[in-house]
């Protein structure tokens, strides 16, 4: 929101330093998802079965989204993660004014969305499970 209000959502001019220019043609032939696929903000860089990163460069942040599917005895555990490299001197201001917005509000609404279509998906499997567990770990 903040972003959009002072232009700093817009994609940078350069793609230099992207991590998609890096995936081999191995990476990129295994991927389900094209590389390069727009999913909301964010750019796809590879799908596989049980993991899949995405990446999103602006002028306050280059953030990779990454999601790792583990199974378990019972069931699956997800491990989700961003990790945000600075891109300038506004990105250590901005990061920790959207931090409530995004603990709060983005991170839980995403898990929720995630965990409904995970649900629909394989309501008939024993091991789906009909609550997300661990919500409050991440929000410290």
């Amino acid at each position: 929101m903040l972003g959009s209000l002072f232009g700093w959502d817009r994609k940078p001019a350069s793609s230099a330093g992207l991590l998609r220019h890096r995936l081999t043609q191995a990476d990129q032939a295994g991927s389900l998802v094209t590389p390069g696929t727009k999913d909301g903000p964010f750019t796809v860089l590879y799908v596989y079965p049980t993991e899949a990163v995405s990446e999103i460069r602006n002028a306050t942040v280059h953030a990779a989204l990454v999601w790792v599917l583990l199974p378990q005895e019972d069931g699956y555990r997800l491990l989700w993660a961003i990790h945000v490299k600075p891109v300038g001197v506004i990105t250590a201001f901005y990061m920790p004014l959207i931090k409530p917005f995004r603990q709060w509000i983005v991170y839980p609404s995403l898990l929720r969305r995630l965990h409904r279509a995970w649900c629909v998906t394989y309501a008939s499997t024993p091991q789906t499970t009909s609550s997300i567990t661990g919500l409050k770990d991440w929000q410290k």
